[in-house]
């Protein structure tokens, strides 16, 4: 059962050509992949100089496919954007069939 959607940011280019120019960095989302999102932690407690942060942390699962990224972003299934997440742990769940994702 699923409650949103992630995306993961695929990075493309970079370095140098065969004549030695700069290759351009491009960077865009995957496309969305059914999830269930839990969320540990989530407060607006959080405060720096100029202002307040939002605290979250949520636990991703999908289906047990290849996954490699750095960052996601999630999607309720009511539309609500949650934000974008350096992903902190992955682990593949071979057994349950899944991959848990850590943010």
């Amino acid at each position: 059962m699923e409650n949103g959607t992630l995306q993961y940011k695929i990075i493309t280019g970079g370095g140098l050509d065969a004549s030695g120019d700069p290759i351009q960095v491009t960077e865009d989302w995957s496309e969305p992949i059914d999830c269930w999102i839990k969320t540990n932690l989530h407060n607006q407690k959080g405060k720096y100089e100029d202002g307040k942060f939002t605290m979250a942390k949520y636990e991703v699962l999908i289906e047990l496919q290849p996954f490699e990224a750095d960052r996601i972003k999630l999607i309720t299934d009511k539309n609500k954007d949650l934000g974008e997440f350096q992903i902190q742990d992955c682990q593949f769940l071979d057994i349950a069939g899944r991959v848990k994702i850590m943010v």
